[in-house]
């Protein structure tokens, strides 16, 4: 995700809230504390959400029964929020609910985490396939390491025996 900047505005009706929103592809899995930067009115909602995989081009934050999203109550002033926890996903949505005056979206981005590595190895081969399998891999292993090997950086996010005894 580059960083964002841009203005929204409030629905001209000023009886009714509308709610703007914005995905974010970060391009591959990532591991990450979601960073935004905001500029907004007391009592702004915004609203993240976080998933491996658009269904029918949408993010849905609550695949296979998990809920996996965050709410931001916003303050009167500029201001910034990052994640207390670190999430994993591909896609994000801001979700910018209750406004009725212009807010200004100064930076929605995020810092990776995960356990640092050196590459020592590699893979090559003629045959693309082989190579896709072997990145694939690769970033399966790295998304899945931090204190510990894990056994899904979103969903359980726990030591599991036997994925370690594979590492």
């Amino acid at each position: 995700i580059d960083g964002i900047q841009c203005k929204i505005l409030p629905s001209s009706n000023k009886t009714k809230f509308l709610d703007a929103y914005f995905i974010f592809d970060a391009g591959e899995e990532v591991t990450a504390y979601p960073l935004l930067k905001i500029k907004a009115k007391l009592g702004t909602i915004i609203d993240f959400g976080y998933s491996e995989r658009l269904v029918s081009g949408k993010v849905i934050p609550t695949i296979d029964g998990v809920k996996y999203y965050d709410r931001y109550i916003c303050k009167e002033a500029e201001q910034e929020w990052i994640s207390w926890d670190w999430k994993a996903f591909r896609y994000m949505v801001l979700v910018i609910r209750n406004f009725n005056s212009e807010i200004e979206l100064d930076g929605v981005e995020y810092i990776q985490t995960g356990y640092p590595v050196s590459n020592i190895g590699s893979f090559y081969s003629s045959d693309t396939l082989l190579n896709k399998i072997w990145n694939t891999g690769k970033r399966t292993l790295n998304v899945n390491m931090h204190d510990t090997y894990i056994d899904c950086p979103w969903r359980e996010r726990a030591q599991w025996v036997g994925d370690a005894r594979i590492e």
